[in-house]
């Protein structure tokens, strides 16, 4: 995602023990270049996140993370 990108309002972080399993595990609050997202224990093997519009529209996503 684009750092300048000016829809992005929040983050929400999904996870899953597989990649079509994924399902939201905490969303934050977009609070500039560098906005941090709390660790939430064993989340399973699967990770993407979701950047979303103020209206919960989602704008953008990240790669699927394999851990």
């Amino acid at each position: 995602m684009w750092n300048g990108a000016t829809r992005v309002n929040r983050w929400r972080l999904l996870s899953g023990p597989e990649s079509n399993t994924m399902t939201p595990r905490t969303t934050v609050a977009w609070s500039g270049y560098d906005t941090s997202i709390p660790q939430i224990g064993n989340s399973g093997s699967y990770s993407q996140l979701e950047a979303l519009a103020a209206d919960g529209a989602v704008v953008g996503r990240s790669v699927l993370i394999a851990r």
